[in-house]
């Protein structure tokens, strides 16, 4: 969850600098969803980074909007949620369906 700035934008840039794909789910507000460009980041690099990223637009305060994207989603090794502040905006994502591995 978040991943387009302050944080989520360096941690998206981290783990597909170690390979792996990406998965974003944010409302789509900002930049289309896709995390901004780091400062001093090529243009090439970034749409390289990107190669790997992937965006599903949803608002966690909207459960079923977020349950309909994650629906097709497939599994995750991992989530990172950089914007929760309250159980009730994460509990869409840990009761997830049994598709998605409970972390």
């Amino acid at each position: 969850m978040g991943g387009t700035r302050f944080i989520g934008c360096y941690l998206v840039a981290k783990l597909r600098e170690q390979g792996h794909d990406v998965v974003v789910c944010n409302r789509g507000k900002t930049n289309g969803g896709k995390p901004e460009p780091l400062p001093g980041v090529s243009d090439a690099d970034y749409q390289q980074m990107l190669s790997g990223v992937s965006v599903l637009v949803a608002d966690r305060k909207d459960p079923a909007q977020l349950k309909a994207a994650l629906a097709g989603a497939g599994k995750f090794d991992i989530v990172f949620d950089n914007n929760v502040r309250k159980l009730a905006e994460v509990q869409p994502l840990v009761e997830g369906g049994s598709e998605h591995r409970r972390l």
